[in-house]
Parts: structure tokens; C-alpha cells; sequence
């Protein structure tokens, strides 16, 4: 009867090991290295185009479902509320939170779990929208994400909790200024962002498609 004992040894003690490596060195690189809520120096008042605001809780959606799930847009459509707000004001259409979330939903634009799938953008807004995606959110790429007339959205955690995307519509010399679905109305001016995070988690670029 053969035996294949050193063909596992070598399994065993030398390519598990190596594969376990790579797998770990790939995980680590998932991880989100969040950055500070203020820039990283100081940087130029600016605004981009704030013309249009929507809650997530607004009556005319709040409880419509997202996607195929039970969640209602009251509760979890930060992310819908900010990308609406964004797709408004590059196109200089009403595109609101309530019609993009249709939208999505007709073009197969959430996962199970109700989570925007971003590639879906450009069929559910008419190829007019787009989203830029990084591994990790940077002031650099905030930067040239505005410099470029485009919207930054980014995650943060309130409370140091409860996920939540906001929309980047400007900048003080110290502080970005952000609309948040959760906060204020279309009269309110935008707030600052470190009075609701004090850290950036994920980044998205929302841009228009030439």
C-alpha cells in the first residue's frame, strides 16, 4: 500500500503556511483605514452646486422597502437619500431619493441585504451618473473628487456606531461641509462635518458621465 505522508508533510508545512499568508495579506488590505473628518491641511473655501436636498425619512418615500428586503428608507436610505442628492445636481434634474430607489430596484441595483450595488448607477439614472470607487477614503482623492465639479460621498459612523453617507458639497478653510439625509431641511445651510463624525470610513466619487 503506498503511502502519501510526505506529500502532506509538505502540504502541511509548507504550502498551507504560504497560503494562509496570502490570505491574510488580502484580508488586511480590505480592512477601511478610516482618516480625520477635517482635511489634512487647510484648504480653499469652495462650494459645489447645492440646489437640491432630500431626507431619507421624507413622507413621500420614508416607507417605501429598498430593494427586495423588509429595510425602509426611513431607517436605511442614507445612501439612496445622498446619491439622489448628488445625481440632482449634476444633471440639473430632480432626481429624487424616492424615484432612484425605484430606479435601482428595476435595474437590479441592491444586493440581498439591500446594499447599493454601484456598478448599477449609470442604467438607473439614464447613463447620466456615475460612481467612483477607492479602497480606502484619502483627503487627496476628496480633493480631486471636487476639484472636478464631482461629489464626494462618504460613510461615517454616528455615534461611533451606527453606519450613515453623507454628501461633500464644500469646504471652509478647516472643516468639510456636508448634507446629511438625517439632518436640517433644503433651507438649512450645509453643516460641518466633524459636528456629526469624527472620521471618514469609506469614499465614493459621484460623477457625471460625459
Amino acid at each position: 500500500m503506498k503511502t502519501y505522508k510526505p506529500v502532506v508533510n509538505i502540504f502541511l508545512f509548507f504550502i498551507l503556511p504560504i497560503l494562509l499568508a496570502v490570505s491574510v495579506v488580502r484580508f488586511c488590505q480590505t480592512i477601511s483605514h478610516p482618516v480625520p473628518a477635517e482635511p489634512e491641511r487647510p484648504v480653499p473655501t469652495f462650494m459645489l452646486p447645492d440646489n437640491h436636498f432630500y431626507r431619507q425619512d421624507d413622507p413621500r418615500w420614508a416607507g417605501d422597502t429598498i430593494g427586495e428586503t423588509t429595510d425602509r428608507m426611513a431607517g436605511y436610505g442614507c445612501t439612496i437619500a445622498s446619491v439622489a442628492m448628488a445625481a440632482s445636481n449634476l444633471t440639473g434634474e430632480k432626481i429624487t431619493a424616492g424615484e432612484l430607489q425605484k430606479q435601482l430596484a428595476d435595474n437590479d441595483g441592491f444586493t440581498d441585504r439591500g446594499w447599493l450595488i454601484w456598478s448599477a448607477l449609470p442604467k438607473a439614472t439614464d447613463h447620466q451618473v456615475k460612481a467612483r470607487l477607492y479602497r480606502q477614503p484619502d483627503h487627496a482623492h476628496i480633493q480631486t473628487c471636487m476639484d472636478a465639479g464631482h461629489y464626494p460621498l462618504i460613510k461615517i459612523y454616528l455615534d461611533g456606531t451606527i453606519v450613515h453617507w453623507v454628501l461633500i458639497v464644500g469646504t471652509t478653510e478647516s472643516n468639510y461641509l456636508v448634507r446629511d439625509p438625517l439632518f436640517g431641511n433644503a433651507k438649512d445651510p450645509p453643516i460641518t462635518l466633524a459636528s456629526r463624525a469624527d472620521k471618514i470610513h469609506a469614499l465614493r466619487c459621484i460623477e457625471d458621465i460625459d
